[in-house]
């Protein structure tokens, strides 16, 4: 009897062994059929795959695009114009035509800087798309400049929507696209392309129309601002700035959204006790996950402090990064046409900070209760805004004019 049970008992282990195996090689064939239809959506998740899908350079070179084999195809129709992707995207589409992106080939400081210094490189990031089989210094071959960094720039390769990650559709509906998952779309260093890079060689930066050689010498460096900041571990880039799935979904506000700096940036003074008249400035950025002003190269925060009373200036304050031309003596070719002489911004924050600051001290003899403070951008070099036939609205707009309370 005892035999005869432990056959039985080997008889089921088997019986129930070989249903498993069954059950998982059905699994296993689901996923394989599965991760067939899935291949050409997820078959890149690394970094080293970002250059080969996008075709970044590091502006090096335009973005190559194909119309013929590039573009998305909606009912025989190729989707060449970002208009033509907000009859279904309408928020995205609403909030990237207000953006800095939309303006980014168009827009006057852009337009009059290129023509003082119309290098081909600069393209490269404010009109990347470069029709392929055309010469790249062509501006002719450039596609879609009037929508700067537009919905194709980021989206659109080989007749496929990249995105990072595959959209929810309604029941019963089918995608209107086939689609690549590059979840690395939504890290920070996706934002690099444009938004890190060097100071090309002094030869290649003079060479309008030729390929840039870059330097060792950073020229535009938030990202790694990003990557050396407290945010790291709690935002990033698109959170931010692309804010998806929200409202304000691919708006891109930033360093030309005077309501966010307004926000976003603040000032106290302090009596030094000790001192019949030393006062200290300090200059506040809140929530800001990298250095300010940071990206383009002259960018500078002006703080302009006057007595409430008598409305004269008592103090100016210049917070940017200053670069400095190298001497006759000291230019090569091989070198950047300038180097940093002085980092005078607000450091990014450190830590478990979302606060960093900059301090400032100034004498004045006059004993004070209260102060009116001025705070400007400036988007300009100095020497620029003398020149310029733009208005100072444009090119240096107050971001906010208030009293203060001297502590």
């Amino acid at each position: 009897m005892i035999r005869f049970n432990n056959l039985l008992v080997r008889y089921k282990f088997y019986l129930l062994l070989w249903g498993f195996l069954f059950l998982l090689n059905c699994q296993l064939f689901k996923k394989s059929q599965s991760f067939e239809r899935l291949k050409n959506i997820e078959k890149y998740y690394n970094y080293s795959n970002l250059n080969k899908i996008f075709r970044f350079s590091k502006a090096k070179i335009p973005i190559p695009f194909d119309i013929k084999k590039d573009s998305i195809v909606i009912d025989k129709k190729k989707i060449t114009t970002s208009r033509q992707c907000g009859k279904c995207h309408k928020t995205a589409y609403a909030n990237w035509s207000k953006s800095r992106h939309k303006v980014a080939f168009t827009n006057k400081l852009y337009k009059e800087s290129h023509r003082k210094e119309p290098h081909i490189w600069c393209v490269n990031c404010h009109a990347p798309l470069h029709e392929v089989g055309t010469g790249i210094n062509d501006m002719r071959s450039r596609i879609q400049k009037e929508d700067g960094v537009s919905c194709i720039v980021c989206h659109v390769r080989e007749k496929k929507i990249i995105t990072a990650s595959i959209p929810q559709k309604k029941p019963g509906k089918t995608y209107a696209h086939k689609y690549e998952i590059i979840p690395q779309m939504k890290e920070a260093k996706f934002c690099g392309e444009c938004h890190q890079f060097n100071f090309p060689t002094a030869a290649s930066a003079r060479n309008a129309r030729g390929i840039i050689k870059y330097t060792n010498q950073v020229m535009q460096n938030t990202l790694n601002e990003y990557l050396t900041s407290g945010f790291i571990d709690r935002s990033n880039c698109q959170d931010c700035h692309l804010q998806p799935r929200s409202r304000n979904s691919h708006l891109f506000n930033g360093g030309h959204d005077i309501e966010l700096l307004k926000k976003s940036l603040f000032v106290s003074i302090k009596k030094i006790k000790t001192s019949d008249d030393l006062y200290k400035l300090t200059v506040y950025s809140m929530g800001i996950g990298h250095a300010f002003p940071t990206g383009d190269l002259f960018r500078t925060l002006k703080v302009r402090v006057l007595d409430n009373k008598k409305k004269v200036t008592i103090a100016n304050f210049i917070l940017r990064k200053d670069y400095r031309n190298f001497t006759s003596d000291e230019q090569d070719d091989e070198k950047p046409a300038k180097y940093l002489f002085k980092d005078g911004s607000i450091l990014e924050p450190v830590g478990n900070e979302i606060a960093s600051s900059r301090i400032f001290y100034f004498r004045y003899a006059v004993k004070l209760t209260k102060v009116l403070v001025e705070m400007h951008i400036d988007y300009l070099h100095d020497v620029s805004n003398l020149i310029s036939t733009m208005s100072l609205k444009t090119t240096r707009p107050l971001i906010k004019k208030e009293f203060i309370a001297v502590e």
